[in-house]
């Protein structure tokens, strides 16, 4: 919930709706500035609720086991020259999306380069440490791909404003939150933010139309901003990293739940009702 999704909701670079927003002109620091104390209630409900269950698995383990975690451990960190490959994929995002390299963005370029260079250089022994493989990522874009191709009829008749009728911000926080738990929130997100400035005769398309967006009518993109990204960890295939994190967790032989039981076991007894609070603590005026 938090680390897939949740957790991203400040910067453009923490999750792909938002990162999309900022393609299309909304100011980087925008999302921060205006929906920190959003993500710190959902954040700190989460992590609550996290300890809850973390505490009582404690106490439920063997002693032996108990004794061991519990036990100080020294770390270390390997493969730090990735850390300076990292930055250059955080500066890359700051590049502008109009510059060009071939049929990529520069910006693309460079991810992929530094993403490229990181493997190379990475020692092997590293990557067997931690089961590196290229298997989840290609489950995931195998699947990504098909969602996509399956859901832009869905989106068209969103974007058209014959599918939904919507005035309020907290009206479009769930409606954008309940398809993003179920289509890839991130083209729902773009969906919903044309649904929302075309009803003030804007276009998404525009960046100068974006920023105007953005600056006469914060609340509604607040709440699609925050019903894009928290109700993404609504299901396995409500954003890729989900799906990504299952992937990896059964390549590492860490049992996972169905994609009924994640839904019916924790993402509605759990997550649902924090973004119902949320949702009508912070959206609703």
């Amino acid at each position: 919930f938090i680390v897939s999704n949740c957790g991203g909701a400040l910067t453009p670079i923490g999750d792909p709706p938002l990162f999309l927003g900022f393609l299309r002109g909304v100011p980087f620091w925008w999302v921060l500035e205006h929906c920190w104390q959003a993500w710190l209630l959902c954040v700190g409900l989460l992590l609550a609720v996290f300890f809850v269950f973390d505490l009582i698995n404690h106490r439920k383990a063997p002693a032996m086991i108990r004794a061991a975690n519990d036990a100080a451990e020294k770390w270390s960190l390997r493969g730090k020259r990735n850390l300076l490959l990292l930055l250059v994929v955080l500066v890359a995002v700051f590049i502008d999306p109009s510059e060009k390299l071939g049929v990529l963005t520069l910006s693309a370029a460079v991810m992929l380069t530094a993403a490229a260079v990181s493997y190379r250089i990475t020692k092997v022994e590293i990557h067997e440490a931690n089961d590196f493989n290229f298997g989840p990522v290609k489950e995931v874009g195998f699947l990504f791909i098909g969602i996509f191709l399956t859901m832009l009829p869905a989106l068209d008749l969103l974007q058209s404003g014959d599918l939904l009728h919507l005035d309020t911000p907290l009206q479009f926080y769930f409606a954008s939150g309940t398809l993003s738990a179920f289509l890839d929130n991130a083209p729902t997100y773009l969906a919903f933010l044309a649904s929302e400035m075309g009803n003030f005769q804007l276009d998404v398309g525009n960046p100068e139309h974006v920023r105007q967006f953005v600056g006469l009518h914060a609340s509604h993109l607040i709440a699609v901003s925050l019903g894009a990204v928290f109700f993404g960890a609504g299901s396995y295939i409500g954003n890729g990293p989900n799906f990504m994190v299952k992937a990896i967790a059964e390549k590492a032989r860490v049992e996972t739940p169905s994609f009924l039981g994640y839904l019916f076991a924790y993402s509605l007894p759990i997550l649902l009702p924090i973004l119902i609070l949320v949702g009508w603590v912070m959206v609703r005026a």
